[in-house]
């Protein structure tokens, strides 16, 4: 069960408020969880294959769709590549 805790952070002279997940158990290591390393290829493959997935559907709805999740997986490699070289 997740549970949310209030915790006071002070910055110089200014009390900030911040609400703070606390997760109830101990984190553990697990062997299929994605590794960060794999984020590259991970949202490449999700942006190309839906890319090519969108020239098959019929459907005006669902080619939106599958732009749009293309477009979210190029968004995700964009800020992964800007935070990872600053």
């Amino acid at each position: 069960m997740r549970s949310k805790a209030r915790r006071w952070s002070g910055v110089g002279s200014v009390s900030m408020a911040m609400s703070v997940w606390v997760p109830g158990v101990e984190p553990q290591e697990d062997p299929g969880a994605l590794r960060v390393e794999a984020f590259g290829p991970y949202f490449r493959g999700i942006r190309f294959g839906v890319l090519g997935l969108t020239g098959r559907l019929t459907d005006a709805g669902d080619r939106a769709e599958a732009r749009a999740m293309s477009g979210m997986a190029g968004a995700f490699l964009e800020a992964w590549k800007r935070r990872r070289t600053s």
